[in-house]
């Protein structure tokens, strides 16, 4: 579990930046930083799919409900 230092809070706000951040750093030590930024790449590609389907899922589902009234 990691312990957030109040001090450095400010230095990654999260979001993308913070796992872009936390490939390169697990790469550094074996020198394959590219391969572990291609792997967080995928994930956040695979994360946008899916909640883009479920975003358009929910649109749909609103949309039909304006449609009825």
């Amino acid at each position: 579990m990691t312990v957030l230092d109040p001090a450095r809070v400010h230095e990654h706000p999260g979001g993308m930046d913070d796992g872009v951040h936390r490939a390169q750093a697990a790469g550094r030590p074996t020198g394959q930083s590219f391969s572990t930024l291609i792997v967080a790449a995928l994930m956040y590609w695979i994360l946008t799919i899916i909640l883009s389907f479920f975003q358009a899922r929910l649109e749909r589902r609103l949309a039909a409900g304006d449609r009825n009234r």
